[in-house]
């Protein structure tokens, strides 16, 4: 232990000042408590050596001994006694600080001048007013009623046998004691828990927002059928994301000094929001979701996945609203929403998930429909075209490629080999027709294949068969007739 002055100079001079109730090892005196290894005796009071403080366990211990040994602490700094018992991580910056004055006796003469405080609603009440006594500073009895004066540190101590040991609001005290008036005020109320931050994302690329405002034609005009980057292109390396750690909450208090935790801020794994394409760089300077290759930016919205692909793909359907009409330069184009009526997504090998209203355009590839066309129409340059579902009311082509469709009704289908497995009321050109039901067609074709063939309300199947050409026949024909007479007449005849 240390000390750097005696008990009687901690006492100090002044008639009214208490007695000071420090001793030591070698002269300890009955009522007097030793002072524990980090709380220091100097000439201007006493102070908490933070390096000898091995927690908060520790210095609450030593506030109990002191209050329960009918004792206090005089010119107490409330607020460092507050951090000292309940948030020491915000002392670590100092070595030392000023706790109080010394620790005085608290007779039982003036602990009877404090009143009950009511303890409700994670608050504490206590009515003020004029206290007297019938003894003297010194504990004799004196003639009549004496006025007395509360005293701020005594209030704590005071508080503290009943139970308030945090939060008090120390200057509305101190001013009700001081101006003695007569009052039930809030004298303590609890610290409620502040709550922490969740992670968060922030975005880094400029490059990960479409622009959907109309597309600009080399002519200065803008096109309001267009979006003018729907669907943007990342480079290779490009920091896309940068998680925000989060941010823990500040721990309450309630009068009684227990503590009120905060919920855990809610936290995520960056990798679970990389996706294909990308990968996480972990830094000094935090954690990123970067692009690992070259291509088209895709957001899942049921994943919350960012990837980059070599295709693009969209779920949110093509329309006025959403894309406007799309003309693409990718290899691929994926879409799981639906094409609406009138628009127009023109590209190269084309996937789509929902149902087709509107205009379908490969320029090469398959076109592939997971589901129905209804009303539009599908064409390819160079690629078969396949319809999953049934297609009504539409339009099918391809130039080089074949036409595959599970159902068709009303439909035109031009294409060099067409399989489909109902058909009814069609009109079909190609030069391979397989049909396993057919009914009320118009088919022209050079083979043709059938499991089963009908009328359809009151249209007949109509087939035209390719013939050859008898005019390039005849004129083969005479030609090898000339050849002939010339070698051998009589074969000629």
């Amino acid at each position: 232990m240390e000390n750097d002055m005696t008990n009687t100079e901690a006492a100090g001079s002044g008639e009214n000042r208490p007695l000071s109730v420090i001793g030591t090892l070698t002269n300890l005196k009955p009522g007097e408590i030793i002072l524990p290894p980090f709380l220091v005796q100097r000439a201007d009071g006493l102070h908490i050596d933070l390096a000898k403080l091995e927690g908060t366990e520790a210095f609450r211990l030593m506030v109990v001994r002191v209050f329960s040994s009918n004792a206090y602490f005089l010119d107490l700094d409330y607020p460092c006694f507050l951090q000292a018992l309940y948030e020491p991580d915000t002392l670590n910056s100092r070595a030392s600080l000023r706790l109080a004055a010394d620790v005085v006796a608290f007779s039982a003469e003036r602990r009877a001048l404090y009143k009950s405080v009511k303890i409700g609603n994670g608050q504490a009440e206590y009515f003020f007013e004029p206290v007297v006594s019938d003894k003297g500073t010194d504990g004799v009895n004196t003639e009549g009623m004496l006025k007395e004066k509360l005293l701020f540190d005594e209030f704590v101590a005071d508080m503290w046998g009943k139970g308030v040991h945090f939060g008090i609001a120390e200057e509305p005290v101190r001013a009700a004691i001081e101006t003695g008036k007569s009052g039930r005020m809030v004298v303590a109320r609890r610290r409620d828990a502040v709550l922490g931050k969740s992670a968060g994302i922030q975005e880094l690329a400029k490059e990960i927002h479409r622009d959907d405002s109309p597309k600009e034609l080399p002519n200065g005009k803008l096109d309001l059928r267009q979006f003018k980057n729907h669907f943007p292109q990342i480079k290779k390396n490009i920091r896309l994301l940068k998680k925000i750690p989060p941010v823990m909450g500040i721990t309450g208090f309630d009068i009684s000094g227990n503590p009120i935790e905060p919920p855990l801020p809610a936290d995520f794994n960056l990798l679970t929001l990389a996706g294909p394409g990308t990968r996480v760089d972990i830094t000094p300077d935090g954690e990123f979701v970067v692009s690992a290759q070259d291509g088209f930016l895709n957001f899942d919205t049921q994943s919350n996945q960012i990837s980059i692909t070599e295709k693009i793909v969209s779920r949110a359907g093509v329309s006025a609203r959403t894309t406007g009409d799309l003309y693409l330069t990718g290899d691929e184009y994926e879409e799981h929403g639906e094409i609406q009526e009138k628009r127009v997504v023109e590209g190269n090998h084309i996937t789509i998930h929902a149902d087709v209203f509107g205009t379908v355009a490969s320029k090469g590839g398959r076109v592939l429909l997971k589901k129905n066309l209804i009303g539009g129409s599908a064409t390819n340059q160079n690629g078969d075209i396949i319809v999953e579902g049934f297609a009504s009311g539409a339009t099918l082509k391809t130039q080089q490629g074949g036409i595959i469709i599970k159902r068709a009704e009303r439909c035109t289908i031009v294409g060099s080999q067409v399989t489909i497995e109902q058909a009814f009321n069609c009109d079909i050109v190609s030069d391979a027709v397989t049909i396993q039901q057919a009914e009320g067609c118009a088919i022209a074709a050079k083979s043709l294949h059938f499991g089963a063939v009908a009328p359809y309300k009151q249209s007949e199947m109509r087939i035209y068969l390719q013939v050859p050409d008898m005019d390039k026949l005849e004129h083969k024909i005479q030609a090898l007739r000339a050849k002939l007479e010339e070698t051998d007449p009589a074969l000629a005849r």
